[in-house]
């Protein structure tokens, strides 16, 4: 590698190297599906090389180095100045010591200088100690608006797919993403994107991505599980357990099959019908669309205690699906607002097991599915670990 690098003229990327040192990155633990792309003992001829493949070939060996660098240190000052009551503030870093980042691509020139200034970070400030004076040299107002975020580009929205444990609160969950690197992996998530845009779901303006109306569409339509990260992570772990022996991988695909029949169940009725509601007959009470009862009576099955359709106004009723009991509108099919029951009514309590769940430590239950018996987590569905039932 040195001899290969020693001929692009890059030789002296390895003064400081430590064969000897370890990063955190050296865990056979953390290796699954993909290996880290490093180097190899076969020399390269860079001669027989062009420009791009010199370049990738560089790239990778430099991250490769970056691992047998000492840490990169640095000093970091912040000012607060009091003003006539008014909070002032300022910032810098100085690099003490490069190591690691001395390899960097576009850092090399810093490489043995140490106090000298990186690259985007702020200027140098002075050293002031507390309660020392220093003249104001001029003051001036300048007129800003705020911006909003700047669009995703690809890489930028790579990095937000692998950071999205950022965005998740459940401290479980965030765990599992940040253990999995986030959504998709390093192999998937360039063709995640390139997928979305050959479906029309996001498209390239320049080197942002926006979303489209048919994007927009889908997102309104589909439920909120499919939306959130979390899912990701419950999907994660029932996978890590099909891999420990903890769960089969007949049960882990009946579960999936009976989320994605749920997922699709749902987006069907958020969907609209593709007619138009008609217009309420003249003379009902507040413009309400009159009872499918004969005679415009109560409708069969409705039942007081669940109150009137928030978007039709008719009667509601207690109904029985294939995933258990619901609250529907008795207007079916012309209006199809449908909702859980509150605090599992019309449902028997699910009988405790005695365990854990392993993802976010809420009590297992014990459920019926269609192949029998299986522990849920009593938190479902903001967590949908399931496991067998112990003989």
């Amino acid at each position: 590698l040195q001899k290969s690098l020693g001929a692009s003229g890059c030789g002296h990327l390895f003064k400081g190297i430590d064969p000897a040192r370890k990063s955190r990155a050296w865990n056979n633990a953390k290796v699954s599906a993909h290996h880290g792309i490093i180097p190899t003992l076969q020399a390269v001829d860079a001669g027989k090389l062009d420009e791009a493949e010199r370049n990738v070939h560089r790239v990778i060996a430099e991250r490769y180095l970056m691992q047998f660098l000492p840490d990169h240190e640095y000093e970091a000052v912040k000012l607060e100045l009091d003003a006539d009551r008014e909070r002032l503030e300022a910032s810098g870093k100085r690099t003490l010591i490069a190591g690691w980042k001395a390899v960097e691509s576009g850092n090399r020139e810093q490489e043995d200088a140490p106090g000298g200034t990186e690259r985007g970070e702020d200027a140098p400030v002075p050293w002031l100690e507390r309660g020392e004076t220093v003249a104001i040299e001029g003051a001036e107002v300048t007129d800003r608006q705020t911006r909003p975020p700047a669009r995703y580009t690809e890489g930028t929205l790579i990095r937000a797919m692998t950071r999205v444990a950022a965005e998740v609160e459940d401290a479980a969950m965030k765990k599992i993403l940040r253990e999995q690197d986030g959504i998709g992996t390093e192999a998937t998530r360039a063709e995640i994107i390139q997928t979305l845009k050959e479906r029309r779901f996001i498209e390239a303006r320049g080197k942002a991505l926006q979303s489209t109306a048919r994007g927009r569409e889908l997102i309104a339509a589909i439920p909120d599980d499919l939306k959130d990260p979390c899912t990701t992570a419950v999907m994660e772990r029932m996978l890590s357990e099909v891999a420990e022996g903890k769960t089969s991988l007949a049960q882990f695909m009946h579960r999936q099959q009976e989320l994605v029949a749920e997922w699709v169940k749902d987006a069907r009725n958020r969907m609209p019908s593709g007619q138009a509601q008609p217009e309420p007959p003249r003379g009902t009470p507040s413009g309400r669309p009159q009872s499918n009862a004969p005679g415009g009576g109560t409708p069969p099955g409705a039942d007081p205690k669940l109150g009137e359709c928030p978007e039709c106004g008719r009667p509601l009723a207690s109904k029985r699906g294939k995933f258990g009991t619901f609250v529907g509108c008795t207007g079916y099919p012309d209006c199809r607002y449908i909702r859980k029951r509150e605090n599992g009514a019309g449902r028997k309590p699910a009988k405790p097991s005695g365990r854990t769940c392993a993802v976010c430590g809420s009590a297992m239950v014990v459920r019926k599915g269609k192949r029998g018996d299986f522990l849920g987590c009593s938190a479902f569905p903001r967590c949908r670990h399931t496991a067998q039932v112990r003989g």
